[in-house]
């Protein structure tokens, strides 16, 4: 991910959700995309001001089916169905880049790609279709 310009940056965290995006540095939009509680310690040791609540990066925090939007799960991509079901059936609870992991070891997904951005890039059409961040 070290090659990616700060426009692929920003696309990346605009699907992760990442608050304040455009006031980042390429550093930093890659910080906040960076698997691994490095980069969740570094962000949450930052000082917010105002009522702002932070919560930390996509993958630092689970994953979890909750209903299915039809009109949503039917407009998904091969790839983001397969990540969708697998998610569904299995009652997985994780984040984003171990549920690709898993589905791959399961032969539910064929992928060459970077575990943690496939589940990046999908991330928004799979919340809209019920695939939620979860509360613990």
């Amino acid at each position: 991910m070290t090659d990616l310009n700060k426009k692929e940056l920003l696309a990346l965290a605009k699907d992760a959700g990442v608050v304040g995006r455009h006031d980042m540095t390429r550093d930093e939009l890659y910080a906040a995309l960076d698997l691994g509680a490095e980069a969740v310690e570094a962000v949450e040791a930052v000082d917010f001001l105002g009522n702002y609540v932070y919560t930390g990066p996509f993958r630092g925090r689970p994953y979890s089916y909750v209903r299915t939007n039809d009109e949503a799960y039917a407009k998904l991509a091969p790839q983001a169905k397969a990540i969708f079901d697998f998610m569904r059936d299995t009652k997985m609870v994780a984040r984003g880049d171990q549920v690709v992991i898993a589905a791959v070891a399961a032969g539910v997904l064929k992928t060459t790609q970077n575990p943690a951005i496939l589940f990046a890039f999908y991330a928004r059409k799979l919340e809209v279709a019920g695939i939620k961040l979860s509360v613990a």
